[in-house]
């Protein structure tokens, strides 16, 4: 007799088809893209697009071990290989469907608890992950803002005070994660009662929050995480603006691609599409460079650091078992 296949797995294989057939709408939407994409890569040198391939693997690598390192060391199932794969399964989900931001956290979680971590590890590696991503991502723009003032003139004083002020409140947000959650689960707590709800294990939680903080060591190797990620990327536009022969000064490529990655992260298209193709190549074009080098080139990056990891990041879904953790 042939074994059943419960339903519970059924769901998860529609639910990775149907998120692979809104990625592939996507992709075909954007085909007039692709078609172009595709004469820039015929004129652009190979080897720079292999070079910034290679980049992009060690800005994926950095990426995961940003947040590994804040995650418990003392669980054997939880390796560096194991959770870089399914952290690109979850830039997968980030890039190519619609709200992907809330699904690839939920993905994440949902693997980190399958591998043993906690409720309270599981939530407190991937927020001060996110958090700390934002933090260095901030540092950057200001040493650009001081050092070149053409970039301060993008933005306005409220802008400025608005991003130093964001900046504070993650930072200290990473720092003391144990007050963070202890005041989440606080207030988790009373709304449970407020609405005469069961407390489940909030309660028991709070004095386990309370004990929660990263140690010195785990934050700088996860804030060279977050550091790697942003320079191996930001590396890779650099060496697309060059296989494309289009030339821009070093500070206004790094003012443009900090302006694209902001951008990429607000929630208005699948890992910020057509957001960040147009923030970077208005931007190059307003510190000098030309409008048709400079599309190509932003073309050709996007190739390199968001097209090929669309299908790769699927590929892993499915070896790590969609959501079910094997």
């Amino acid at each position: 007799m042939a074994k059943k296949i419960p339903t519970r797995r059924l769901l998860q294989f529609g639910i990775g088809i149907v998120a692979l057939g809104v990625a592939a709408a996507v992709i075909y939407s954007e085909r007039g893209q692709l078609s172009g994409t595709t004469r820039v890569l015929s004129t652009a040198s190979v080897g720079l697009v292999v070079l910034g391939f290679g980049l992009e693997v060690l800005s994926d690598i950095s990426y995961s071990l940003m947040t590994y390192y804040l995650l418990p060391t003392d669980l054997g199932r939880l390796t560096r290989r194991w959770f870089f794969g399914a952290s690109l399964a979850a830039i997968a989900m980030n890039d190519s469907i619609p709200l992907g931001a809330g699904f690839s956290v939920a993905y994440l979680y949902r693997k980190l608890r399958g591998r043993g971590c906690s409720v309270l590890q599981a939530t407190a590696g991937l927020l001060a992950g996110n958090l700390l991503a934002i933090v260095v991502l901030l540092v950057l723009l200001g040493f650009v803002l001081v050092e070149h003032t053409q970039a301060t003139s993008v933005l306005s004083n409220l802008d400025v005070v608005i991003l130093f002020v964001l900046l504070l409140l993650a930072a200290a947000a990473i720092v003391r994660m144990d007050r963070v959650l202890v005041v989440a689960l606080g207030l988790a707590v009373h709304l449970r009662r407020l609405f005469h709800l069961k407390q489940g294990s909030n309660e028991a939680n709070l004095e386990t929050a309370a004990q929660l903080r990263f140690s010195a060591r785990s934050l700088l190797q996860a804030s060279l995480g977050a550091l790697g990620n942003w320079l191996f990327d930001l590396a890779t536009l650099v060496l697309s603006l060059t296989a494309v022969h289009a030339h821009v000064g070093l500070v206004g490529v790094t003012s443009a691609y900090m302006l694209g990655a902001l951008a990429a992260n607000l929630p208005i298209t699948p890992g910020g599409l057509g957001v960040v193709e147009g923030s970077i190549t208005v931007a190059l074009i307003a510190f000098g460079g030309a409008p048709s080098s400079m599309f190509a080139a932003v073309l050709l990056y996007r190739v390199v650091s968001y097209w090929v990891w669309i299908p790769i990041g699927w590929i892993s879904y499915f070896l790590l078992g969609g959501l079910h953790e094997r």
